[in-house]
């Protein structure tokens, strides 16, 4: 079973605030690091994503990833209505 798992968003479809709120909502089902990679160390290409980091999932972490990025589409609908 997968512990960890890594998403990349692209920042010109979704926006920083979307995916906090999701993290946060999610907290209760696993852990979510949200960052940006860092613009010294990243090449050009890195800096185009915001990455999301879950860990130590209650559920499947294939389900749960598949899940989180379901909720942060919504939640990119949400804000846009």
């Amino acid at each position: 079973m997968c512990s960890q798992a890594v998403v990349k968003f692209t920042t010109s479809i979704y926006d920083m605030d979307a995916l906090q709120k999701a993290a946060s909502d999610y907290k209760s089902i696993c852990d979510i690091e949200v960052s940006m990679p860092d613009s010294e160390s990243a090449d050009s290409s890195e800096q185009q994503y915001m990455i999301c980091t879950l860990s130590n999932s209650r559920a499947d972490m294939q389900l749960t990833v598949k899940e989180f990025c379901n909720y942060v589409i919504e939640q990119m609908n949400v804000r846009r209505t």
